[in-house]
């Protein structure tokens, strides 16, 4: 009987082992893929969320600075800015002007009240001895170029009650003032045209004091 004996060596084995070691490096190297692959996907969620919260703060940043420039172009702050702008341009004295009411009224014609508003509104508040003086103040006032609107709003009576008004009174005129009227105006005057008409009077008064003087 014969026996068939091989003395070299198998490559097999070697064989195996460098398929093994392929296996195992395709095995790394896929991993590796996968996991720069989940890591770009993770950073670019993060970065894209990152961008999202910028384009956010920005949106708000933009609204609220438009809500400041409508605020301060709203029409609360431009009636303020108006205000202070005719305070400075259109200055009208008090002393002139109840003068110039004064000067309008009919002899015996008082002024019990007087309520200057910023706006040019006025309210007088006026004591008569007949109602018809009271309606021809009215007209007085719609004649004058300093006033734009006048109002009569009422007009009341008040007895002549007190001792020492009627002492001061004959019988006579005592029959014709009783009783006393009360007429409550209230007026909206023209400022440009007070205020031409003042600087007027206060620049010829300072070119007659300065012929005076030379």
């Amino acid at each position: 009987m014969l026996v068939d004996i091989n003395l070299l060596p198998t490559k097999e084995p070697k064989n195996k082992t460098l398929l093994m070691l392929v296996i195992l490096l395709g095995i790394i190297l896929i991993s590796g893929v996968t996991s720069l692959y989940l890591l770009k996907g993770s950073y670019d969620k993060e970065i894209t969320s990152i961008t999202n919260e910028i384009n956010r703060t920005q949106q708000v940043i933009a609204e609220e600075q438009q809500k400041i420039i409508e605020f301060e172009e709203s029409n609360s702050v431009t009636e303020l800015k108006n205000a202070v702008n005719w305070a400075k341009e259109y200055p009208i004295k008090t002393i002139p002007l109840i003068k110039h009411l004064t000067g309008l009224l009919p002899e015996r014609g008082f002024i019990q009240s007087f309520t200057y508003e910023e706006t040019g509104e006025i309210k007088l508040t006026v004591q008569f001895d007949t109602s018809r003086e009271a309606a021809f103040y009215l007209k007085n006032l719609l004649d004058s170029n300093w006033i734009n609107e006048v109002f009569l709003e009422t007009v009341t009576t008040k007895e002549l009650n007190e001792q020492q008004e009627m002492d001061d009174l004959e019988s006579d005129e005592i029959i014709k003032y009783t009783p006393r009227y009360i007429g409550e105006y209230k007026l909206l005057i023209n400022k440009q045209i007070i205020k031409e008409e003042l600087d007027s009077s206060d620049n010829t008064e300072s070119s007659e004091q300065g012929g005076e003087d030379s």
